[in-house]
């Protein structure tokens, strides 16, 4: 196999799993080469990590999002990628007391667009095995934050941030098989007097036949900088101090060359002021890469 044939059969399977987090890897776009998918996620949850780890009860809650997502490959070396939730939803139900039934709290609900991300992402290493990437991500604050009728419901955090990320991916191809490996670290700045972030993780997935399989671990850090508030709480990824550990896994299934399907979920197993439940995601995607 030749190895320009090599990297762009592998950046164009990562792209195929690609979940809610910008895909790809260490590796970027051929030039001309693009994807797209259209995405659901949503999560049903009645307990958070409060400020301390503790696991707390709550009232029903429930967070959405349907969004789309593109990369496209503006030089073999350059890529640039968008997302945007452009349904967001927030929603709580009623708080009723235990024994009368009476109600203590009505539901509410929140339904706007989501925050915004741009990313570019520039190869700095492209061997036949190994590629290193640096990525320069920006959120934009297109949500609405402290909504609904006492202001608990989020669909965005209302403050423009700033990420530097680093990838590293790593894939020795195993007869017709190609398994693959990913790294990466990213420092998150955000404004608004919310405290910074620390952002790394790793996935692993391989391509089998028509199928794609991935397992996804990330971990985000707040570095405290920002003032503490306690969870409300409603805005599952939102909270000021959020930190926490998600384990998350996709199965994709390519029908065409160019279109596909991928189903996911996620659970949070660890963390401070996030929910404590588990998410899961549709979609469908459309990719093509020069060597198609």
């Amino acid at each position: 196999m030749q190895a320009g044939h090599f990297k762009y059969r592998l950046a164009f399977i990562l792209l195929l799993i690609a979940g809610f987090a910008f895909a790809g890897g260490g590796w970027t776009q051929p030039k001309g080469g693009f994807y797209a998918k259209l995405d659901h996620w949503w999560t049903v949850y009645d307990q958070y990590y409060d400020l301390y780890g503790h696991k707390v009860e709550d009232r029903k809650r429930a967070l959405l999002k349907t969004s789309i997502y593109g990369e496209y490959g503006v030089t073999p070396k350059l890529t640039v990628a968008g997302y945007f939730p452009f349904v967001s939803a927030a929603m709580v139900g009623e708080e009723v007391a235990k024994g009368s039934g009476q109600v203590l709290a009505e539901g509410d609900q929140l339904t706007t667009v989501g925050d915004g991300v741009l990313q570019v992402k520039y190869n700095l290493i492209n061997a036949l095995v190994a590629s290193l990437s640096v990525s320069g991500i920006l959120g934009i604050p297109t949500g609405t934050a402290e909504g609904g009728t006492d202001g608990t419901l989020w669909t965005g955090d209302g403050e423009w941030n700033q990420m530097l990320r680093a990838d590293l991916g790593i894939s020795i191809p195993v007869g017709d098989y190609y398994p693959y490996a990913n790294g990466y670290v990213g420092y998150n700045h955000r404004t608004r007097d919310f405290t910074d972030e620390l952002h790394f993780g790793a996935e692993a997935g391989c391509e089998l036949g028509k199928w794609f399989l991935v397992a996804r671990m990330d971990r985000v850090r707040a570095l405290k900088k920002g003032e503490l508030e306690e969870a409300t709480f409603s805005n599952g990824l939102q909270l000021n101090n959020s930190s926490f550990w998600n384990l998350s896994a996709e199965v994709a299934y390519k029908f065409t060359e160019l279109v596909g399907i991928v189903v996911g979920a996620n659970q949070m197993v660890g963390g401070r002021q996030v929910y404590a439940g588990t998410g899961f995601s549709v979609g469908v995607f459309m990719a093509k890469s020069e060597w198609l």
